[in-house]
């Protein structure tokens, strides 16, 4: 309860700080309202078309991979795998980042902009391995 003049003006001021948003907390949230519609448009993403995958600056360039999978519905554990397949003589993170940007189709359009199309290949490559995990399934339940 207010007692005084002077705890109303206290209470007044917490008030105007609780409305009056931190330009911190804000960017915050802007920041995870647009990742979470990012996320929201990769998942609802035709498998079967062409995305363009945007980065804010260079060091995003390392998630490319991740947001071609998820547009294309590749988990981890299929990618891995179907990179095992793919030969490569110099195995470093480097060569590794670029093996799966191919794998993935994933080409610099614009200076950030890429475009990520799925190969026949990388289809029926993945077509196989899912085919081959539900042939396990079904041998594993009988």
């Amino acid at each position: 309860m207010i007692k005084n003049e002077q705890e109303l003006a206290i209470a007044k001021e917490q008030v105007e700080k609780i409305l009056t948003p931190n330009k911190s907390e804000q960017a915050l949230l802007q920041k995870l309202q647009a990742e979470i519609l990012e996320y929201e448009a990769l998942v609802a993403h035709n498998p079967e078309e062409a995305i363009l995958l945007e980065v804010d600056n260079v060091d995003q360039i390392s998630d490319l991979p991740i947001k071609a999978s998820i547009a294309f519905k590749i988990n981890s554990q299929e990618l891995a795998k179907i990179c095992e397949l793919e030969k490569s003589p110099v195995s470093d993170s480097t060569s590794e980042f670029l093996k799966v940007m191919k794998i993935l189709g994933v080409q610099l359009i614009d200076d950030l902009f890429f475009v990520a199309k799925m190969s026949n290949e990388l289809k029926e490559k993945l077509e196989c391995l899912r085919m081959g995990e539900n042939l396990q399934n079904i041998q594993g339940v009988a």
